[in-house]
C-alpha cells in the first residue's frame, strides 16, 4: 500500500513539510474504502511521556483524514473516525457533534449508530471535564436559566395573589384562617 503521498514527499509524519507539501492533492492516494484511511491514518498514533499526542502526528492524521473525506465524502466510518479525532486529539467537542450531526443525514447502519452513541458519550464527558462551555452547552444553559426564571416569576405571582386574596377579602375572617 502507497504511504498516502506522492514520490516526492515520502517521508514520515514527524516533517512539518509533509503537510505543508500536500497544498497540491495530485500526490494524495486515492482511497478506496475507509478502512485504507484507518491503515493510513494509524502514524497519528504517538504520545509523548506525558500521554500528549505529537502535534506533528496529528497534523498528519488530520490530513489523511480529511484527504479520505474529500474522496469518500459520505462514509459513515470516515465521518466517525473524524469526530472521534477532533474528540480525543484536538479535544474540539463542538467540532465534533457538527461531525455526528453529519453523520446522522448519510444513513449510518447499526454498528455506524453505535460509534455515533459512543462518540456522542465521549463529547458529553469532554464538556464535563472541560472548565468552560462551548456554543451548545451555552445555549442549553440560556434555555433552563430563562424557564427557571419564568417559572420562580409565576410562583410568586401566585404567592402575590393568594395573599392579596386573604388580606383585602371580607369573606374570609381572620379567626379562621387561625389553626
Amino acid at each position: 500500500m502507497s504511504s498516502g503521498l506522492g514520490a516526492d514527499t515520502k517521508g514520515k509524519a514527524g516533517s512539518c513539510s509533509i503537510v505543508a507539501a500536500m497544498g497540491d492533492l495530485k500526490g494524495v492516494f486515492r482511497y478506496k474504502d475507509a478502512r485504507q484511511v484507518s491503515i493510513m491514518g494509524r502514524d497519528m498514533r504517538r504520545w509523548d511521556e506525558d500521554g500528549v499526542s505529537d502535534p506533528d502526528a496529528s497534523d498528519y492524521g488530520e490530513f489523511v483524514l480529511k484527504s479520505g473525506m474529500a474522496r469518500l465524502p459520505n462514509d459513515p466510518a470516515l465521518l466517525v473516525m473524524y469526530a472521534s479525532f477532533l474528540i480525543e486529539v484536538r479535544k474540539d467537542g463542538q467540532g465534533a457533534r457538527t461531525q455526528l450531526q453529519l453523520l446522522q443525514k448519510a444513513s449510518p447502519s447499526l454498528l455506524d449508530n453505535y460509534n455515533i452513541f459512543v462518540a456522542q458519550q465521549l463529547a458529553k464527558q469532554l464538556r464535563r471535564d472541560g472548565d468552560g462551555l462551548d456554543l451548545m452547552g451555552y445555549v442549553e444553559y440560556q434555555r433552563n436559566y430563562r424557564s427557571c426564571v419564568r417559572v420562580h416569576k409565576m410562583a410568586l405571582m401566585a404567592q402575590r395573589a393568594f395573599w392579596n386574596t386573604l388580606l383585602r377579602s371580607d369573606k374570609i375572617p381572620f379567626r379562621d384562617m387561625q389553626v
